[in-house]
């Protein structure tokens, strides 16, 4: 049994367990002591797990991702939200909509949802005549374990193929129901939500 006392989460015993409770009008997603900027990958979707604390969850209000250069006028990218099951997305829990790549700074579409544990936050990119580039997450970190001792960043990123994502030209009309893992990627998007 989890509960929650004076901004911390505590077990039966009354013994922290590591993990602060979220403050409403923060910004939360995947954590790593290097960010950096990189190009878009054309037709391709990501994903990353973060974990939401506390008996009752998270309710979030906001979800998008930082863009450091505008690409292509007018461009969009797909987010949505995925279930976790063992360490990599399974059921899709929302598909949010669109969001504009072609400006800098904070792109995101409002959300109204609670998520509690182990969730993924995806991203969708189309075929940019102008590549945006965006705020990301540096490799070697793998917060859910990875299938082999030498893999450094396998399961932290997830991409399927293009095909999994139905993409021939353009953004996807929607996300997979339930996609395939095909192993870890780098430099993934560093998407974010808000706490409501």
């Amino acid at each position: 049994m989890v509960m929650e006392k004076g901004g911390w989460a505590i077990n039966q015993a009354g013994q922290d367990i590591t993990f602060p409770l979220w403050v409403a009008g923060r910004y939360y997603g995947q954590t790593t002591e290097l960010t950096l900027t990189t190009a878009t990958y054309h037709e391709m979707m990501f994903a990353v797990p973060v974990f939401f604390p506390g008996a009752n969850g998270v309710a979030i209000d906001e979800l998008g991702l930082e863009f450091t250069g505008g690409g292509t006028a007018g461009g969009l990218a797909r987010v949505g939200i995925y279930e976790d099951l063992e360490g990599v997305p399974c059921d899709l829990l929302l598909d949010a909509g669109t969001i504009p790549v072609d400006a800098v700074g904070w792109q995101h579409i409002d959300v109204t949802v609670r998520l509690r544990g182990w969730n993924w936050l995806a991203i969708a990119f189309a075929d940019y005549a102008s590549a945006p580039t965006y705020r990301a997450v540096a490799t070697g970190m793998s917060v859910l374990g990875t299938p082999r001792p030498d893999d450094t960043n396998a399961y932290t990123h997830y991409n399927p193929t293009a095909s999994l994502l139905l993409v021939t030209v353009g953004l996807p009309a929607r996300f997979p129901r339930a996609p395939q893992a095909t192993g870890g990627y780098g430099n993934c998007p560093r998407l974010m939500v808000r706490c409501a």
